[in-house]
């Protein structure tokens, strides 16, 4: 098993390979959007098919600018859905926090 390894480190593909600064550019930028297919569930927290997340009142939120009628801002603002255009939970945590603790959002 190791004699293989060695045998293809050694080969004259991954020579060739290695000294192709482009062949080198499009195999890491391919490895790292397969990655973050793979791995995105784990980098957003926001579900855009769940319809329960939806707060219409939040649609068009202009960026970093509290809403005129729920009062979130976004830093990133949202799309016509109220989906947070970063990614985030769209301040939902917060607001769920604020009213556990009886105090309403702020």
């Amino acid at each position: 098993m190791i004699d293989t390894l060695r045998q293809f480190r050694d080969s004259d593909l991954v020579y060739q390979f290695m000294r192709s600064p482009l062949a080198v550019t499009a195999f890491t930028v391919t490895v790292m959007l397969v990655g973050s297919a793979i791995f995105a569930p784990l980098l957003t927290t926001q579900n855009p098919f769940d319809p329960a997340s939806l707060n219409l009142m939040n649609g068009f939120s202009q960026p970093m600018t509290p809403n005129q009628f729920t009062g979130e801002s976004f830093i990133f603002g949202t799309d016509d859905q109220g989906r947070d255009e970063g990614g985030e939970d769209g301040g939902q945590d917060q607001k769920r926090n604020h009213r556990e603790r009886g105090d309403g959002h702020r």
